[in-house]
């Protein structure tokens, strides 16, 4: 679909267009491992009602989005676009690095820390499959909705919060909300 034809497209209430964005290279260089399709996703923002409430998102820009946000994805002349509401995108890329995002409404960005190689200062070494199971971070950033949290928190958070996750250069991050912070 050419871009005139998706500048005569007028959206309503806070509806999205996205065109996914499938491939590990891209803006923001997100690598999301086929492991994990059903994480967050990324894509671009091909149409939505101008001058909205939210000036941080915009026409063009590349996003993070909820895994299973679209309600539909439906097919525009040849552009298979995700139909999802304004609140399912987490945040808006703005560079090359995972690091580099905004997030929007009450979403907090944070660098998932990773549980240490042994129990405590013994040299008996955690499994494999519980170095996952930890639930403390490092905000980011935060939206401009996030009250009590600031960038550069450590952080202990919900575990069943439903955390949008993904993984750069060995590193976790993920997306979570503010009231899924305990502490």
């Amino acid at each position: 679909m050419s871009a005139e034809l998706l500048k005569q497209i007028k959206m309503q209430n806070d509806w999205v267009f996205v065109r996914p964005i499938e491939d590990d290279l891209g803006k923001g260089k997100i690598i999301i491992p086929d492991t994990s399709k059903e994480a967050t996703q990324k894509g671009e923002v091909v149409a939505i009602k101008e001058g909205g409430e939210d000036a941080n998102l915009k026409l063009g820009d590349f996003i993070l989005f909820r895994r299973k946000a679209s309600f539909k994805e439906i097919d525009l002349h040849g552009l298979a676009v995700k139909v999802m509401r304004k609140g399912q995108i987490l945040g808006v890329l703005f560079g090359d690095a995972a690091t580099e995002v905004v997030p929007l409404k009450d979403n907090i960005f944070l660098e998932w820390e990773t549980k240490p190689v042994t129990y405590g200062k013994t040299n008996i070494l955690v499994p494999e499959s519980h170095k996952k199971m930890h639930f403390t971070g490092l905000i980011r950033a935060v939206g401009p909705d996030v009250k009590d949290i600031k960038e550069g928190d450590r952080i202990f958070f919900d575990q069943f919060s439903g955390i949008e996750r993904f993984e750069e250069d060995g590193r976790r991050y993920g997306f979570i909300r503010e009231d899924d912070v305990y502490c």
